[in-house]
């Protein structure tokens, strides 16, 4: 059985942003969601997306990134300073 599709607040709310992000990366293909709002026209000016939470998982996967591993310092030759001649 498949688990209940997610409306957007409690999304945002696992993701920790706001509504309105989470509105942003749908209509910007970045987050796959449903739109489950009935087309009437101009009764509604928000349209309703519900989001499966495997899908939101792929999306924490995906734009979860891995430390780099760090790297030895190169040390600097050392060089000893110029000598300095003194005309005086």
């Amino acid at each position: 059985m498949t688990p209940a599709m997610l409306p957007v607040r409690a999304a945002a709310e696992r993701l920790g942003i706001d509504d309105d992000h989470v509105r942003r990366l749908i209509v910007a293909g970045l987050l796959r969601a449903v739109d489950v709002s009935v087309p009437s026209g101009a009764t509604r000016t928000r349209r309703t997306w519900r989001i499966d939470p495997t899908d939101l998982e792929d999306f924490v996967a995906g734009r979860t990134t891995v430390p780099p591993t760090p790297t030895a310092r190169r040390r600097r030759k050392y060089r000893p300073a110029p000598t300095v001649t003194q005309y005086f």
